[in-house]
This record gives C-alpha cells, structure tokens and sequence, in this order.
C-alpha cells in the first residue's frame, strides 16, 4: 500500500511496543496468497482472571495492499468450555475488533482488552489476521456487533481476506 502523506505521518514507527510474554505459532490461511501479504509473528499475552483479557501483536510480510483495511477477529474454539458450571462450548463466531493501522515495518498491537465473559476460562481462542476492504470495513463491524460475531458465511459474504491465526489457550484457575 502506498500511503498518502498524510497517512505516513500518522503511521506509527517501529514494531510493536508491548512486552508480550508468548511468542506464539502462526498458522497461514489461504487468504494470504490471494492477497500478497501474510502474517509472519505474533506474540501475546493472557491475562487470566474471571473476566480474561488479551494484547496481541504481530508483523505482516508487507503493507496492507491498497483498497484493504487491516482487522483483527477473536474465535471461540467450540471444542472447548468455559469454566462455569454450565461448561459452555465456544461458539466457533467470529468477533473483529477496530480497524489496526500497521507501523512503518508492518507491524500492528491491540493493548489489553477483554476477551470475553466472566467464566470464559477454559476457552481455547484463535485470533485471526484479515483484511476487509476499505470501503466494506465500517458496515462490516456494525454487522458483527449487530449480529452477534459472524459465521464462515458472512465472512465470505464480506469478501474478508484471512491472513493467518494464532491459538491463545485459556486454563481456569
């Protein structure tokens, strides 16, 4: 992507900032070689409690390509449960967060924010890497408050490129 000047100089420097514990692996998603651009690191921290939170951080092989918007999207694994009693599944949706602004080296960060419901320990997340294009990415996130999280079919309605995930793990206490 070519920034415009404006957005050079807004564009945050470096890599990110947060001195996230785990280092963690990088699964590719086919979106990645449609787009040109893949996510090569991503590092995190959990913070365990009743109501868990997560930073993340990550570097992509290039910019964002023009016409596309950098999100970040937590999924609840269903093959796990949370530590209620109740023991609830995840529920394998979809939940994007704002849109990220890479660094001059391709690098993003989202500080902590909470990653669930009290008692959502015990929920394995994968946090996804994808692009929505730039013209589609504020009706995309209303559509995902407004419904709820999205499914596989409503990413693919949106035409959402995914980059890559990582697995963020969560044990009660």
């Amino acid at each position: 992507m070519s920034p415009t000047s404006d957005e050079a100089a807004s564009a945050p420097r470096g890599c990110y900032l947060l001195p996230l514990q785990t280092q963690a692996d990088v699964v590719a998603q086919p979106g990645a070689e449609v787009a040109g651009v893949r996510l090569t690191e991503m590092r995190h921290t959990y913070y365990p409690s009743w109501h868990p939170s997560l930073a993340v951080g990550g570097r992509l092989s290039g910019p964002v390509p023009d016409g596309w918007r950098l999100v970040l999207a937590a999924w609840a694994d269903p093959a796990t449960t949370d530590s209620t009693a109740a023991h609830n599944p995840g529920n394998g949706r979809f939940y994007p967060g704002d849109e990220l602004v890479p660094s001059d080296q391709n690098c993003f960060t989202v500080q902590p924010y909470n990653l669930g419901y009290g008692g959502y320990g015990g929920i394995t997340t994968r946090v996804y890497v994808i692009l929505v294009g730039a013209a589609k990415v504020l009706p995309f996130l209303r559509s995902a408050g407004q419904l709820g999280g999205l499914g596989e079919a409503d990413l693919a309605h949106w035409d959402v490129r995914m980059l890559g995930y990582a697995v963020v793990p969560s044990h009660p206490e």
